[in-house]
């Protein structure tokens, strides 16, 4: 892929009309075919009317060779990877008239979309939500694109953010708006076990600066930090903080700290609070922070505790909100009904395996089998699940996953794992406390 920065230079060197078509494949983003984009600039009178007329083989030949516009069975498309954020920019200050009107028939448009490009058309739509400033609308649109297009959203936000990064220009963006992003973009991330010290970076800076979103930036960075297991001087970000948010992450910090009666105190505050706000009896907590909170009734073992346990996990099956933790969470009723003496052991075949194939789907299922003695290495099976298992233990020692790295490595090494750096790691981190969930 070539250079932004060489292919910026080499829109600049085209004739005007030239860019004006150019950024008009930038606004649409989607591709489109030679006679459909003429069709469209005519009739939006947004161009030169030479422009029009040079929309034709012998342009479409020159743009390609310079890697401007990429080509298809659809038509022409500017070419993305960040030129294309960069060209909306352009528009968006240079050509204001172009741009309004561009985006106004594109957000409009009810024109037949192919399947593969249903993500572009989300795209497309998000884009233009972006640079409008319509932050409620790109917030719909980004909750959308993760409903039905979850394993695309980090290259969603690379092309629109972070491929090329402006500092100045994403400085400039409604402080709410930056928070939101890089708080979803932390999210992804740190579930991928990939590297977020960039997104935490940049709210930190939010909350050293006093900017208007600094309290949420403040949850957002207290949140992947407990997630990470980094919790030093976390509790003075929430301390004061007694939403939702701040009492399911205090009670989360509490948890994985070990510190279990706590825990259940923050989170019990919290579903009373929930009640409160909605005026509904069954409430429960999703995402990781209800995970854990269903981890601490579990380890806590009264019957009180295993009934609002089992009442907590019955409202989340039956919730009809999308829940990332949805499917540990029904093995974990599983797990439960295994431990009450409901049901002999835990069904265990590779299909059900393969269904807790992302890192923390499997680092909570693989604890969920320990606990309850259905795992082994003595089969091809096992050791085929436990082998990628190590691969994340590892990935996550690397990106700074301190509480997943402890976790895992203690585990593994419970399981008779024989490595040398999973023995490493287990002993580096066998004083944390958050390795009490091993033996919950």
């Amino acid at each position: 892929m070539a250079d932004t920065r060489v292919l910026l230079q080499k829109f600049h060197k085209l004739a005007e009309a030239e860019q004006q078509i150019l950024l008009s494949l930038a606004i649409l983003f989607s591709p489109v075919g030679q006679t459909r984009l003429q069709e469209i600039l005519r009739a939006l009178d947004c161009v030169d009317p030479r422009a029009c007329k040079l929309i034709a083989k012998p342009l479409r030949e020159k743009l390609l060779k310079q890697g401007l516009i990429e080509q298809n069975q659809f038509g022409w498309r500017c070419a993305t990877g960040g030129i294309s954020e960069l060209l909306m920019r352009i528009a968006l200050q240079t050509q204001p008239d172009l741009f309004s009107r561009l985006a106004n028939f594109s957000l409009s448009s009810r024109e037949y979309v192919a399947q593969p490009y249903q993500l572009v058309d989300k795209v497309r739509c998000l884009r233009l939500f972006l640079y409008l400033g319509d932050n409620e609308r790109f917030e719909q649109q980004l909750r959308e694109i993760e409903d039905k297009f979850y394993n695309d959203v980090i290259s969603v936000f690379n092309l629109l953010f972070f491929s090329n990064f402006d500092k100045a220009w994403f400085d400039s963006l409604n402080s709410h708006l930056k928070t939101f992003v890089l708080s979803r973009y932390a999210h992804y991330g740190v579930f991928r076990l990939e590297n977020i010290g960039f997104p935490l970076q940049q709210l930190q800076e939010s909350i050293q600066l006093g900017e208007p979103s600094a309290e949420a930036s403040s949850l957002a960075l207290a949140e992947y930090n407990i997630i990470l297991g980094d919790t030093q001087n976390i509790a003075e970000l929430i301390k004061g903080d007694f939403s939702v948010q701040g009492l399911s992450l205090k009670g989360s910090l509490c948890f994985i700290e070990n510190s279990n009666n706590e825990a259940l105190e923050n989170y019990a505050a919290a579903i009373q609070l929930i009640k409160k706000q909605t005026r509904k009896r069954n409430v429960c907590l999703p995402g990781i922070h209800g995970y854990f909170f269903n981890l601490a009734l579990f380890k806590d073992r009264e019957p009180e505790s295993l009934s609002l346990l089992r009442n907590q996990l019955n409202i989340l099956a039956k919730s009809k909100e999308e829940d990332e933790f949805e499917n540990i969470n029904r093995r974990l009723l599983e797990a439960v009904n295994v431990y009450q003496g409901q049901v002999h052991s835990l069904e265990y075949t590779s299909h059900i395996v393969r269904a807790f194939s992302r890192p923390y789907d499997m680092l909570f299922h693989a604890l969920i089998l320990y606990w309850l003695d259905s795992i082994a290495i003595a089969t091809d099976f096992d050791a085929k699940f436990l082998g990628t298992f190590k691969k994340y233990c590892l990935q996550a020692e690397q990106v700074g996953a301190i509480f997943y790295t402890a976790v895992s490595a203690t585990l593994l090494e419970k399981l008779g794992i024989k490595d040398s750096k999973i023995k490493r790691l287990a002993i580096k981190y066998k004083h944390l406390p958050c390795i009490h969930l091993v033996d919950l």
